[in-house]
């Protein structure tokens, strides 16, 4: 029996194959060494590669190892200012409360008009899945990230879409609707309000979130202006950027992408 194996079932190592690839007619083109600078950097291509992509070509050199310059230190840490006793008073209190994580689902059913009718909020909480429905409009309450109550102090994870009103489920109508009627735009001065489907004893079981669900609906009734205020600006920020995104988009673009091998 052979001692090798046939040809045709050699195996090839990974250096010939990478000496076929550069050998071979194929994307990468070898040609005498270019010196480019990236960046004040001096670079050596060895071989280049041009890839057509949408509105443009993106450009693979294979080159030499530069010589970077080595890492700036980073600077050293601002000194922090040191807090009045009041501020600091409320940081330990803060801090002495049990901290737990609201991650609460917030469907903003709204009107013709956009404003918002109803919202129905769920949150999971001791293992038990909770629903809620409210008159305030979540959408407002976006860009908070924590809150605290007398017992807690909530890591506040808001997920929160917006639907026609006339997508609201048939059957899955809030049965205390006559608190806040969606037929008709609350007054802006009215208090949000919000009531728990359940029994009695579902609100014992979620009692903490529900002293969270106060607060926020206390802070939209407090920061009304201000809250909608923001909302118009983030969305309009938003779509700013989306239109940034398209124009970009559009644009032709010819991109460099520098690579070499690490020893």
């Amino acid at each position: 029996m052979p001692s090798a194996l046939p040809r045709k079932h050699r195996p090839y190592s990974i250096a010939s194959l990478l000496a076929a690839l550069l050998l071979s007619p194929g994307p990468f083109k070898l040609r005498a060494a270019e010196t480019e600078t990236v960046g004040g950097v001096p670079v050596t291509v060895l071989a280049r590669s041009v890839v057509e992509v949408t509105n443009g070509t993106v450009t693979y050199l294979r080159i030499r190892p530069p010589a970077l310059p080595a890492p700036s230190p980073p600077p050293p840490p601002a000194p922090e200012a040191p807090l009045s006793p009041e501020p600091q008073a409320a940081l330990a209190r803060a801090k002495a409360k049990p901290h737990a994580t609201l991650a609460l689902t917030a469907t903003v059913y709204t009107r013709a008009d956009g404003s918002a009718a109803v919202t129905r909020l769920c949150w999971r909480y001791g293992a038990r899945d909770f629903l809620a429905w409210s008159s305030a409009d979540w959408r407002l309450l976006r860009q908070l990230n924590d809150v605290e109550t007398e017992t807690h102090r909530f890591q506040y994870f808001p997920f929160i879409d917006a639907q026609p009103l006339a997508e609201l489920p048939p059957g899955q109508e809030p049965a205390g609707l006559a608190l806040f009627p969606v037929a008709a735009t609350p007054s802006p001065d009215a208090l949000p309000e919000y009531y728990l489907a359940g029994a009695e004893a579902d609100a014992a079981a979620t009692e903490p979130v529900l002293a969270a669900l106060d607060r926020l609906h206390a802070h939209v009734h407090l920061h009304r202006e201000q809250l909608a205020a923001d909302l118009v600006r983030l969305e309009a920020e938003a779509a700013e950027l989306a239109r940034q995104a398209a124009e970009d988009a559009a644009k032709p673009r010819h991109e460099k992408v520098y690579f070499w091998k690490i020893r």
